[in-house]
């Protein structure tokens, strides 16, 4: 026979003649892996956050699911994709707030927001403060004590 199968090894034979011709999807792969799959993305968005992201381009830079990745990253960082997409833009946010003089409209069109009005709304719900205000305190020395 040409297709591997031993008759000598009879059913074992059979079953590791499949095993070989199995090629595993690297969505399988991170079933078992979720922590490298979310490192993946997690990496893939730090990298890209000033871009326009969304869930389903990211699952396909990691050629799995939407679905699986937003189940691991549930399951890993506790938050879903599009929420920790906000979070690292708000982290560039506020590192460009407290570190330059950038104008407000150039800091939206470099982490990745779409205007400075929905930028703003977000910051101010988020943070409890303007950006302008957050800026003006980053900047103000705390007291000696």
């Amino acid at each position: 026979r040409t297709d591997g199968y031993d008759p000598a090894k009879g059913a074992a034979g059979y079953h590791a003649m499949w095993r070989k011709a199995i090629v595993e999807r690297n969505s399988t792969i991170d079933l078992r892996g979720g922590g490298r799959l979310i490192t993946t993305a997690c990496e893939y968005i730090r990298n890209h956050a000033n871009e326009p992201l969304n869930v389903d381009r990211i699952a396909a830079y990691c050629r799995v699911s939407r679905r699986l990745l937003e189940l691991r990253s549930r399951e890993i960082l506790g938050t879903s994709i599009r929420e920790h997409i906000e979070s690292v833009r708000m982290n560039n946010v506020r590192n460009l707030l407290s570190e330059t003089r950038i104008p407000l409209q150039e800091i939206a069109f470099r982490t990745g927001f779409k205007t400075q009005a929905y930028l703003a709304a977000r910051f101010k719900t988020l943070f409890g403060l303007s950006m302008r205000d957050y800026r003006n305190s980053a900047k103000t020395p705390a007291p000696k004590a």
